[in-house]
């Protein structure tokens, strides 16, 4: 592992803690603890991956990551550098935005 291979999981508590890049969608949920969403940053770059449902289930406010985007709730995962390569392209993106649109398909239905 490099240290390009990392993302940091920006706690509600303040805290932040740099881990190695998730190694499946599972991996992912455990760290926001449910469904994931991600949010890209605006200079496109970056990224942060969410609980989908976190405004839904009361999740606290998450401070350190609304620098990066507003509203964001309960611990989230900034994702930069290759590591924002890896997630665009990995194989596992295009599983997690399958699963996401029957989500949502779902739901309109």
């Amino acid at each position: 592992m490099t240290v390009a291979e990392t993302v940091t999981i920006l706690r509600t508590d303040g805290t932040c803690e740099v881990v190695p890049y998730p190694a499946d969608l599972a991996a992912w949920q455990t760290i926001v603890d449910g469904y994931i969403e991600w949010q890209t940053i605006v200079d496109g770059v970056r990224c942060l991956v969410i609980n989908e449902e976190g405004t839904l289930f009361g999740f606290e406010a998450n401070a350190q990551a609304r620098a990066y985007y507003p509203g964001i709730v309960g611990d989230a995962v900034l994702v930069e550098g290759t590591a924002f390569v890896r997630w665009c392209s990995d194989d596992e993106m295009q599983r997690r935005q399958m699963q996401r649109r029957s989500r949502l398909k779902g739901i309109a239905s």
